[in-house]
């Protein structure tokens, strides 16, 4: 049997002079070691090594991580990278390395929320999305309360100032180093109560919808005729700072979150897109020749 796997390949070995990566060429025959401990004896190698396996990383981001781990620096890789690595990328695999020794709770992308009311109403509101949001995941982010002068890391941040009827929300994304903050957009949330009390799921869907559509992008783009057939693509583009794991899509006409499609293992890194293949057939099944519109996304980050 002969199964077509999708695998991140990065060298173990330092570049050469020009910058040049030793990787095997495609149909080339390579031999399977076994364990990474066959590999390499550094204990770091192989926990970055395992740690990769596990984290659908990009090849580009793993690659910047194995030269560090491996004994570069940090200005010599960024050099060595300039042509085919952003700085989002190079901030990615600053922060893997630096979170390598720490739990695994420790790691994902963030969401930093911070709450303020503009009258009494509002103060209580404030105080009870504060309660739910906090320690939740929202679109795969760890949620946090509170918003630094400046982010520590890749991050995205939601300050909302809340009234009567509605929140309003000024997002932001961390910059390509991480050290401070991008305005992307203003919305509105509508606050909608049930017998005086918030309905804070709802708000929060509220939340992520806006969130979700102003960082992932979804269109159907037009292929080749293979053999008289009209062939499609989905291209995704990741405008986050962090990393896309999946996300679900469904026809932006009539589209019902209930029948998204979810696409999974995608490991899109930040200001980078990706194709994905689809059938005619497919596309007719999910609606999508009317446009395509994101229901939801994973953004774990590391």
């Amino acid at each position: 049997q002969t199964r077509n796997l999708p695998t991140c390949i990065v060298s173990l070995s330092k570049p050469d002079e020009e910058g040049n990566v030793a990787l095997p060429a495609k149909g080339e025959a390579v031999r399977i070691l076994g364990d990474v401990g066959t590999i390499s004896g550094d204990a770091r190698i192989q926990k970055g090594l395992r740690k990769l396996g596990t984290s659908q990383m990009p090849t580009t981001v793993a690659q910047l991580v194995m030269w560090r781990l491996g004994g570069l620096d940090w200005e010599t890789i960024e050099q060595l990278s300039s042509g085919w690595a952003n700085r989002h990328e190079r901030t990615l695999a600053r922060e893997f390395v630096d979170r390598l020794d720490a739990s695994a709770d420790d790691r994902g992308g963030r969401l930093m929320l911070a709450f303020e009311g503009t009258d009494a109403e509002g103060e209580r509101a404030s105080a009870e999305l504060s309660r739910f949001f906090k320690g939740k995941k929202v679109l795969g982010m760890n949620a946090t309360i509170g918003v630094p002068d400046r982010p520590e890391g890749p991050a995205v941040a939601c300050r909302v100032r809340l009234g009567a009827a509605e929140g309003r929300v000024q997002m932001a994304i961390s910059d390509g180093n991480g050290r401070a903050w991008q305005s992307v957009a203003k919305f509105n949330v509508a606050l909608v109560k049930a017998e005086g009390a918030i309905d804070t799921a709802r708000f929060a869907d509220g939340l992520a919808e806006n969130v979700v559509g102003r960082l992932v992008r979804a269109q159907l783009v037009k292929g080749p005729r293979d053999k008289g057939k009209a062939t499609y693509g989905i291209q995704i583009e990741n405008g986050s700072p962090l990393i896309l794991h999946g996300l679900a899509v469904t026809g932006a006409k009539d589209g019902r979150d209930d029948a998204s499609k979810v696409l999974w293992g995608l490991g899109i890194a930040p200001r980078r897109r990706l194709v994905l293949p689809a059938s005619e057939e497919a596309v007719k099944a999910m609606g999508l020749k009317q446009g395509v519109r994101v229901t939801a996304a994973d953004l774990s980050g590391l």
